[in-house]
Parts: C-alpha cells; sequence; structure tokens
C-alpha cells in the first residue's frame, strides 16, 4: 500500500468517526436527554426550622413549558413527582408556553393531579405571563387562577407559616421578577426577623434582594440549566444578568442558599449535560 492510499483511508476513517460522533451527539442531545428525568436529593439543615417542617420532603418542580412540551411528558413528571411521596410540592413557574386557553386549561388539569399532605404551592414564571424577555408585561396569567381552582395555593407575594412549639417557619412566594411582580421587600419586610423563610421565586436573579431581607432557603427554576452545559466552558446561553447561578445549590451570602432547577421543559428541544429535574429537599433542624 502506498503512502497516498494510506492517507486517504485515514482521512476517511477520521471523517466517518466525526461523522459519527456528531450524529451520535445529536441523536442523544434531541431525542434522549430531554426526556431523561432526573431526580436529585439535597439534605438542607435550617436552622431555627418548624418542627411542622423538620424531617419533611420537599419535591420542587419548575419550568414544564406545556405547549412546545408534550401533555404526555408533563404527566410522566407529575408521576415521577407523586411516587416519590412528597410532604409538600413547590412548583416555581413556567407551566406552559403557548397562550390560548386550551393549554392553560389543560396545564393545569394535568398538575391539578399533584397532592401532598402539607400542600402544593406555586408561583409565576415570565411565561406564565406571556413575557419572553424583560419588555413589559402582555397577558394576565390566567394559567394560576385554573391552578387555584385545582386546589393548588398559588403563593404570588404570600407568605404562609408553618409553626409548631413556639417555632415558626414561613413559605414565602414571590411574583415573577421580568413581569414586574417580584415584590420582594412588601412580602417578607414584614415578617418576624427570628423566623426562618423558605422562597419560592422563578428568577434567580431577584437573590440579592431576597437574601437582604432575611431568607434560608429559597427555591428558583427558570434558567434550565442552560439546556446546553457544555463542559469547561458552560452554557452558551443563560435568561439571567447573575449567570454564576444557573444550575445547583449555591450559598449566596452566611444566612441564604439558593438552589436552581434545571426544569422539567424545554423552549427548544435540545439538552445536553443538563438533564431535566426533579430535586428533593430534606429538611431538618
Amino acid at each position: 500500500m502506498d503512502g497516498k492510499t494510506s492517507r486517504r483511508r485515514f482521512l476517511i476513517r477520521t471523517v466517518g468517526t466525526a461523522l459519527g460522533i456528531s450524529v451520535a451527539g445529536a441523536f442523544y442531545s434531541f431525542a434522549l436527554e430531554p426526556g431523561w428525568i432526573q431526580t436529585t436529593h439535597h439534605r438542607i439543615r435550617i436552622p431555627g426550622l418548624s418542627p411542622a417542617l423538620a424531617g419533611k420532603r420537599i419535591v420542587h418542580l419548575s419550568d414544564f413549558h406545556l405547549g412546545p412540551v408534550s401533555p404526555k411528558y408533563v404527566e410522566r413528571c407529575v408521576d415521577r413527582a407523586l411516587d416519590l411521596e412528597p410532604d409538600l410540592i413547590a412548583l416555581t413557574g413556567d407551566y406552559i408556553s403557548l397562550h390560548g386557553n386550551d393549554v392553560a386549561h389543560r396545564a393545569a388539569s394535568i398538575l391539578g393531579r399533584l397532592r401532598a399532605p402539607l400542600g402544593v404551592f406555586a408561583v409565576s414564571g415570565n411565561h406564565d405571563f406571556g413575557i419572553y424577555h424583560s419588555g413589559g408585561r402582555t397577558r394576565g396569567p390566567l394559567v394560576m387562577k385554573l391552578l387555584e381552582e385545582e386546589g393548588i395555593t398559588v403563593l404570588d407575594n404570600r407568605a404562609v407559616p408553618f409553626e409548631e412549639d413556639g417555632r415558626c417557619t414561613w413559605l414565602v412566594g414571590l411574583g415573577d421578577l421580568w413581569a414586574r411582580e417580584c415584590l420582594v421587600s412588601k412580602t417578607m419586610g414584614g415578617l418576624p426577623a427570628e423566623d426562618s423563610r423558605i422562597v419560592l421565586n422563578h428568577n434567580p436573579d431577584a437573590i440579592f434582594d431576597i437574601a437582604r431581607e432575611g431568607a434560608d432557603l429559597v427555591l428558583s427554576g427558570h434558567t434550565h440549566g442552560g439546556q446546553v452545559d457544555l463542559p469547561i466552558f458552560g452554557p452558551p446561553l443563560l435568561p439571567v444578568k447573575y449567570r454564576q447561578y444557573y444550575s445547583g445549590l449555591y450559598q449566596v451570602d452566611a444566612r441564604t442558599r439558593l438552589y436552581v432547577s434545571k426544569g422539567l421543559g424545554y423552549l427548544i428541544r435540545v439538552r445536553f449535560n443538563a438533564r431535566p429535574e426533579i430535586a428533593v429537599y430534606e429538611l431538618s433542624g
């Protein structure tokens, strides 16, 4: 075999291998990972936690995006969450991405199957308002009204206490930041300073305002973990200002921890190194 033939075969093998890797990577990213749900488990200690929540399990779901995402997939997410036998369920926004009334009703009907002994609590996200960037509010969140009708407690700019044996932990919900409905000081400013707080908030860009008011654990979504999280380089695209908070658990200051869920759905069906996530938190005092 002469050198020219050897080089030609080497080139063919190299190109063939590269094409094979590209096809396999595309298949994985577009066909497999977007539906490969990951359940992550976290033990969270909260000083001063109310005994009403001590030892309890919170299941956190976010960013379903019904519309681009099929009803069948959202139903599977609900089934997975219920199989975890949660004591409390936290929903942190973006339940829909298309805004016909039928999509909102379908989302509420499916999510209305969620049940937990301590309740199911939800806050809104930017897509629930029809807002895809920070350019302003375009419509009210019909889906939130429908969730309430399904027995889910909507906590936009509200707080509910879990009190036992003289100790109280507040579950705080905030409205969406891009909709200019995230009223942090108004919602949290009047809470007793000695009480612990768990905060549901869609967009992690509000974290510093929340931390200033005093929070022990903040649960957010919105980022989808970048959907594509490249080794070394990280996500090429993130819809947040504070890019350092895009996936997982962070210590923000001496008191406040933030968990950013990778969410369950997508706007475009692609995920790489950012599997859809159901997060479970086991609380202790």
